[in-house]
């Protein structure tokens, strides 16, 4: 037992406390620390690991091992050649995760209430992330993001939406430069893959291809001019029942089309959405824009998220394109940030939940309405 002078100590932190919350007197108790052993195998993967006391923690390199909490721990692969540890927890202090910055998603810094952790996605340990706060790097959206610190209990976690976790039933396509294309020389793209893993966008003709373009450091889809042959084909047919697509005509200011413009087609007049020729409205389309009903009209069109039931002339299923008009011609002219095709018209929950997800991905959820669901936060799965 020893009893501590609180009056002579400057600093001082016990059990993560600064001796200020501690009372005068207060007598402390050292207990010996656990210890643990092989119960069985080697020490490498499958072998089991008994500490001597429960209510510990594992840990690997320093890192807690996610939900390793129990008395015996059995090694898996990952963790051969780590630094196994197993310690008590000095106390329950709880620790909370928030969003201080951005919307959850990319970008946006989380912090926790205390130091001395791990950030984990999806129960896994984030590389070098150990800070109090950090920012989410994309490969992380939509993971469930936690925080454990050295003595428990665990975060509470943040899970953003994304348009992964729509039902399957939904899932045609989703295509977002942000998170990766295929460049080939001059910065042409060849290929922006689909999110969902379903069908590619595709273009093998070199001048046939958009280019890539940074947007404030963002990439993008840009199709530079109105009276080239520039477009993405998918690599099978999908049903492009309701499409979302957050978009730019030209450079935000045109208030008609020169040649026309087609941002979805298949080529043909069966099915398109497209703006006419010397024309500021869609052809047959009535769309959202930003949350809100935007009729037929289009331009000026500054970026903006657009979702919209496409113009079809038959069934719905067929090689829907990014950028492909009427007999090779009437390409889209300005930039696309990303493109959300769906096989049927969503209900508005779910409408909801993709429009703000989307603003807030790509910087337009100012541009909601002030009694849109998800103005201010972007919508959670936790």
């Amino acid at each position: 037992m020893i009893e501590l002078d609180f009056a002579e100590i400057r600093a001082l932190r016990i059990a993560g406390r600064d001796v200020a919350e501690l009372r005068r007197g207060a007598v402390l108790m050292w207990a010996k620390p656990p210890e643990f052993s092989l119960a069985s195998g080697s020490g490498y993967a499958g072998s089991v690991y008994a500490a001597s006391q429960p209510g510990g923690q594992w840990f690997a390199d320093g890192v807690p091992i996610f939900g390793a909490t129990a008395q015996t721990w059995i090694m898996a692969d990952a963790y051969e050649g780590a630094a196994i540890q197993y310690d008590l927890a000095l106390s329950q202090q709880s620790v909370e995760i928030s969003i201080t910055s951005g919307a959850g998603f990319a970008g946006s810094v989380y912090s926790a209430s205390r130091g001395g952790g791990q950030w984990y996605a999806d129960g896994l340990p984030i590389p070098g992330a150990r800070g109090q706060t950090y920012t989410l790097a994309i490969q992380y959206e939509g993971a469930a993001i936690s925080y454990i610190t050295f003595t428990p209990p665990r975060s509470n976690v943040i899970q953003m939406m994304m348009p992964t976790d729509l039902p399957t039933a939904l899932k045609e396509g989703w295509w977002d430069p942000k998170r990766g294309v295929q460049v080939t020389a001059g910065d042409a793209i060849s290929a922006v893959p689909d999110g969902f893993e379903l069908r590619d966008l595709v273009q093998g003709t070199a001048a046939n291809q958009p280019m890539r373009k940074l947007v404030g450091n963002v990439p993008v889809i840009s199709f530079p001019v109105d009276t080239g042959i520039t477009y993405f084909s998918p690599t099978s047919a999908l049903r492009a029942a309701y499409v979302f697509a957050v978009a730019q005509y030209g450079t935000g200011l045109e208030s008609l089309t020169g040649n026309g413009a087609t941002l979805l087609g298949d080529g043909t007049n069966q099915r398109r959405m497209r703006i006419p020729a010397g024309s500021a409205a869609w052809q047959g389309v009535s769309e959202r824009r930003n949350g809100v009903p935007a009729s037929t009209a289009a331009l000026p069109m500054p970026k903006a998220l657009l979702s919209a039931v496409p113009f079809a002339n038959g069934d719905r299923l067929a090689l829907w394109s990014l950028g492909w008009g009427q007999g090779n011609n009437w390409s889209w002219l300005g930039d696309v940030y990303e493109v959300l095709a769906l096989a049927s018209e969503p209900d508005d929950a779910t409408r909801l939940m993709i429009e703000g997800c989307l603003a807030h991905r790509n910087g337009l959820a100012a541009q909601l309405p002030a009694d849109h669901r998800y103005k201010t936060l972007g919508p959670r799965i936790l």
